[in-house]
C-alpha cells in the first residue's frame, strides 16, 4: 500500500519543525557583527568571495549585522540598494549601511532649526540636498555666504574634502574667531572659543589635509591655543563605533522584537582602523563586550607588528564569523565545518 502523501508531508513538516526548534533553543541570539565594508567585504566594486556566503548565512539565521565604510557623499537608499546587489544579498536596509557621515543624523535634533554650514566636494546643491535628507532644515555652503550680510552659523559639518581647501579652511577659522558664529564679525571676548562659536564635526578626518590646514591656520591666529571644539567621526573613532552599535541594536530589535534579550557581545570584524576604535575604553555605551577581529584580507599583512592587539586574527570574513559562532557554541555543522584555509 502506497504511503499517504498527506501523512508523509505532515511528518516531514513535524521533523523540520523539530529541527528548527532545536536549533533555536540551542543557538543564542544576543550578539551581532559590525563589519568594515572596505577590503573586508568589498575590493573596489567587487565582493570578496567569502562575503556573500557569510552575510547570507547571518541573514538566514537572524543574526544582526551592520556595515561600516569611510566612503561618503552617497544618498542612503540608492547606496544601500547598490551594495545589496554587489553583495548579492536578499535585503539590506539603509540603517545597516553606515557611511562616514551617517552619524550626523544624531545631530539633527540639536541643529534641526539652526543654520549649519555644510562643507564637501562636488555639486554644492547636491550637498545641501544630502544634508536636508538627513533632516537638517537650514543648510548653507561656503558659496552661499557673503560678508556683506550677517549669517549665524551654529554648526560646521564637514561631509567630505572640499575642492577649495584654502578658502574653506579660512572660512572655518574666521567662524571660530567670530562673535557667536556670525559671519563677518570678530569676538569681543578675551580668550578663544568662549563666545558660542560653532563646533566642527568631521565625518572622516583622514581624507586629506583639510583638518590639518584648519589647525595650522588656527594655531597661527591664536599663538597655538588648542582647538578643542572638534568632534571626529570615522571608522577608527569611538563616536562612529557607538553609532554603529546603536544601529546594530536597532537591527536586533527589528529582527527579534523590542522585548528580546539585548545584545551582550559585538564582534568588530575589520582592518586596523576598526580594531583601534574597538579597543578604546568605554567604546560601548551599553557595556557590551567588543570582540575585535582583525582580517588579513584587508591592508594588514600577516606578521606585521601592531600597537593595538586584536582579540583574534584570521584570513577573511568567513573565518572570522565561524570563529565567533564557535565561541558562542553555535550549532550548525554544515557552516562551521568549513575549513578555515
Amino acid at each position: 500500500m502506497a504511503p499517504n502523501p498527506v501523512i508523509k508531508h505532515n511528518l516531514l513538516q513535524t521533523c523540520l519543525g523539530a529541527l528548527i526548534l532545536r536549533k533555536v533553543h540551542q543557538n543564542r541570539h544576543d550578539f551581532g557583527f559590525i563589519f568594515d565594508l572596505d577590503a573586508i567585504l568589498m575590493k573596489g566594486a567587487r565582493a570578496i568571495p567569502a562575503a556573500r556566503k557569510t552575510l547570507l548565512y547571518l541573514q538566514h539565521n537572524n543574526i544582526p549585522f551592520v556595515l561600516m565604510t569611510d566612503r561618503a557623499m552617497n544618498m542612503e537608499i540608492p547606496y544601500s540598494l547598490t551594495l545589496r546587489e554587489d553583495l548579492w544579498l536578499d535585503t539590506l536596509s539603509t540603517d545597516q549601511v553606515i557611511q562616514a557621515h551617517s552619524p550626523f543624523k544624531q545631530l539633527v535634533p540639536q541643529f534641526v532649526n539652526k543654520i549649519g554650514l555644510a562643507i564637501g566636494r562636488g555639486d554644492q546643491e547636491y550637498l545641501k540636498y544630502l544634508a536636508r535628507s538627513y533632516g537638517f532644515k537650514r543648510v548653507v555652503v561656503p558659496s552661499d555666504l557673503s560678508y556683506a550680510e550677517r549669517v549665524h552659523i551654529s554648526a560646521i559639518l564637514v561631509w567630505d574634502t572640499p575642492e577649495d581647501i584654502e578658502r574653506d579652511a579660512q572660512l572655518v577659522v574666521d567662524l571660530l574667531l567670530s562673535h557667536k558664529g556670525r559671519t563677518g564679525t570678530i569676538s569681543p571676548i578675551n580668550g578663544y572659543l568662549q563666545d558660542s562659536q560653532p563646533p566642527i564635526f568631521y565625518s572622516n578626518p583622514d581624507f586629506d589635509g583639510f583638518k590639518h590646514r584648519i589647525n595650522h591656520l588656527w594655531t597661527e591666529k591664536t599663538n597655538e591655543v588648542e582647538l578643542n571644539n572638534q568632534v571626529l567621526y570615522g571608522k577608527k573613532h569611538v563616536e562612529s563605533l557607538r553609532y554603529a552599535e546603536l544601529m546594530l541594536r536597532k537591527q536586533h530589535e527589528k529582527i527579534h522584537g523590542t522585548e528580546t534579550k539585548e545584545i551582550r557581545k559585538v564582534f568588530i570584524v575589520g582592518d586596523y582602523g576598526n580594531i583601534k576604535g574597538g579597543t578604546n575604553e568605554g567604546a560601548s555605551r551599553r557595556g557590551a563586550d567588543l570582540v575585535t577581529c582583525l582580517v588579513e584580507s584587508s591592508v594588514h599583512e600577516a606578521g606585521t607588528a601592531l600597537d593595538v592587539v586584536p582579540r583574534w586574527v584570521g584570513q577573511d570574513v568567513g573565518c572570522a564569523v565561524r570563529h565567533a559562532l564557535r565561541g558562542e557554541e553555535w550549532v550548525d555543522n554544515e557552516f562551521l565545518g568549513d575549513k578555515d584555509k
